[in-house]
C-alpha cells in the first residue's frame, strides 16, 4: 500500500500554495514549473498582480514600464477596454473554436473584411497564434508553391 501511495505522489514535500511574496513565488515556479519552459529574461523576478496598457503592477505595488512586447498585448497594450468587451463577448458565445474543426463567425467575418483590402492575387489567409504554427506554416505554403511550380500551375500566394 506504501508503494502505491509512493507512486501517487503522497508524501511529496511540496511547497505550500499559498505564495505570497516574490520570494514564495519564485521557490514555487522553480520546485514546480518545468525546465522545458525557459523564463526570459533571465533574472526577471516581477510577480505580475496587475497589468494595464503598458504598465505591470508588482505583488508589493511597485510599478513598471512593460518593455516587452508580449502576445496579444503588442498593439493595444494590457486589458485595453475594447479588446475586453470583445474577449467577453466572444467568450459567452464559445471559446476555442479550432478553425479546422468547426466554422465560426468571427472567422468568416474576418476573411471578409481581409479579402476587401488586400489586392486580388491575395486570396487566402492562415491565422495562427503559436510561435511553431508560423514555422509550420511556411513549409506548408513553401511544399504547396513547389507543387504548383512542379504541376506548372500558377501559385496562388497566401498572407501569413
Amino acid at each position: 500500500m506504501q508503494a502505491l501511495a509512493r507512486s501517487l505522489g503522497a508524501g511529496r514535500r511540496c511547497i505550500s500554495m499559498q505564495a505570497k511574496t516574490t520570494a514564495d513565488h519564485l521557490r514555487m515556479l522553480e520546485h514546480h514549473f518545468s525546465p522545458a519552459v525557459p523564463r526570459s529574461p533571465k533574472g526577471n523576478d516581477i510577480v505580475v498582480d496587475t497589468a494595464k496598457g503598458c504598465w505591470i503592477t508588482s505583488i508589493e505595488g511597485k510599478k513598471y514600464l512593460d518593455l516587452q512586447t508580449g502576445i496579444g498585448v503588442a498593439n493595444t497594450g494590457h486589458c485595453h477596454p475594447k479588446v475586453v468587451a470583445a474577449i467577453q463577448e466572444q467568450a459567452a458565445k464559445g471559446i476555442h473554436l479550432q478553425q479546422n474543426c468547426t466554422i465560426s463567425k468571427p472567422v468568416v467575418a474576418l476573411l471578409e473584411r481581409l479579402d476587401k483590402v488586400t489586392p486580388p492575387e491575395v486570396s487566402r489567409f492562415f491565422f495562427n497564434g503559436e510561435q511553431g504554427g508560423k514555422a509550420h506554416a511556411a513549409l506548408i505554403l513553401s511544399l504547396f508553391h513547389l507543387l504548383c511550380l512542379l504541376c506548372r500551375a500558377a501559385p496562388r500566394r497566401a498572407l501569413l
